[in-house]
């Protein structure tokens, strides 16, 4: 009765969401509210689904997707603060408006995700209402085993938090045989010439400073928010809030 109750639910709801799509692409409901009705449906039916097959673990699976989401909110805050640094310092006047950046930072950052979700579910949702492929592969999943999303993305986030958690090792190179030694000296005269080249045609100054530009964008935007996520995810206090929460 269990089962057939979780699949009852599915398919309701995926028969509600294909009620949308019809009324949405023969106008009979405005385009955009169809759009985010289909939306918010297939959002339910994944919540839905995984509510019915783990009903004691949801709680705990929501708490943890809330703090994930908080961490991942605020690391990529760091980059814009630091680069809003020098303006604040020559006008101390801003950090009046620092408060209203931060609290609207989450709001901005998840109408952003929205869209771009909207934009790969629904390729065509102004004019005309066209689901993508990705949408009714998902859907058609839910309806043959509810809850399998959320279920695999919670492994493949576990799995990936058990490798990122593991103890740093550095492993031995181990000897060179005479062949990559030669290999490596006929890729180290390419390099060389391939340099020289580029200094004689003047292109090497123009390429190593808009590479270190470069470098330092994506230093800063990238690779610091991940460097702050993987260290609060190493953590031991990090580790205990998530153990406190999943109890």
């Amino acid at each position: 009765m269990q089962q057939i109750y979780r699949y009852g639910v599915s398919w309701l709801i995926a028969l509600v969401m294909l009620l949308v799509w019809t009324m949405g692409a023969n106008n009979l409901s405005p385009m955009r509210g169809a759009s985010n009705m289909l939306i918010f449906a297939w959002c339910l039916q994944l919540v839905s689904n995984y509510a019915l097959r783990y009903p004691f673990q949801i709680a705990a699976f929501m708490r943890v997707a809330v703090l994930y989401s908080c961490l991942g909110l605020g690391a990529f805050l760091l980059p814009p603060l630091i680069c809003g640094t020098g303006e604040i310092m020559s006008h101390p006047v801003y950090l009046t408006h620092l408060p209203q950046f931060v609290l609207q930072w989450p709001l901005f950052t998840i109408y952003n995700l929205v869209q771009k979700l909207k934009l790969d579910l629904l390729p065509a949702h102004t004019l005309a209402l066209q689901p993508s492929f990705f949408l009714v592969f998902v859907v058609w999943l839910e309806l043959i085993w509810p809850g399998v999303t959320l279920t695999g993305v919670q492994v493949l986030l576990g799995r990936a938090l058990g490798w990122l958690r593991r103890d740093w090792k550095l492993t031995g190179m181990g000897k060179i045989s005479r062949r990559q030694l030669g290999l490596l000296g006929l890729l180290l005269l390419g390099l060389g010439a391939v340099i020289y080249q580029r200094i004689a045609d003047g292109l090497l100054a123009v390429v190593a400073t808009n590479g270190l530009m470069v470098l330092q964008m994506v230093g800063l935007m990238v690779f610091l928010p991940l460097g702050v996520i993987v260290v609060c995810c190493r953590s031991p206090w990090w580790r205990r809030s998530e153990r406190w929460l999943l109890h």
